[in-house]
């Protein structure tokens, strides 16, 4: 459900009342400490490209690295984002910036702005959670088929899929 919580910016169920609590200029100032640019550069980069996420990118790829980062991973990911909600009190804001550095210093290419993108709520992929989750039953469902080995005709596993789905769904609800 990492999918889903990224694109509804919710890393726990609604009951648990967690949220990122991230805003524009926490972001700017992650991107500024984290690629050496000054927030002016990147608020004026900003306002011209329109994209935070895309400012980001760029940023980073104009940086000189002296060696290549550890890869993201999901866990990394996750354990940063729970932090940066769980901040609170005084000097919350510049330990969600260090925590959202931290972040963006791993990431690589596309990375950068897919992480930004979703800090921020804006991943402009056109996909709402609804077909996310549908995207991951179909992936888990076609998973569970091929370590199983079985061939399903091409009803059978619309079935599979669809009934695949439904139990996400209702998970997820």
């Amino acid at each position: 459900m990492l999918t889903a919580t990224c694109l509804s910016r919710q890393l726990c169920p609604d009951y648990e009342a967690l949220e990122l609590g991230l805003g524009e200029t926490t972001l700017i100032n992650a991107i500024a400490e984290s690629t050496s640019r000054t927030k002016d550069k990147i608020k004026a980069d900003y306002k011209q490209r329109g994209d935070l996420g895309l400012v980001a990118q760029e940023s980073k790829a104009s940086q000189k690295l002296l060696f290549q980062p550890a890869p993201l991973t999901v866990p990394f990911v996750f354990a940063k984002l729970k932090a940066i909600a769980l901040a609170s009190g005084t000097g919350a804001q510049k330990k969600k910036v260090d925590l959202i550095q931290q972040i963006l210093v791993k990431c690589v290419g596309v990375e950068t702005k897919f992480i930004i993108r979703s800090l921020e709520g804006k991943l402009r992929i056109g996909l709402a959670e609804r077909t996310v989750v549908t995207s991951l039953a179909h992936a888990v469902v076609k998973t569970e088929a091929a370590k199983s080995g079985k061939k399903y005709s091409p009803e059978t596993m619309a079935e599979k899929l669809d009934k695949g789905a439904e139990i996400v769904k209702q998970v997820f609800s």
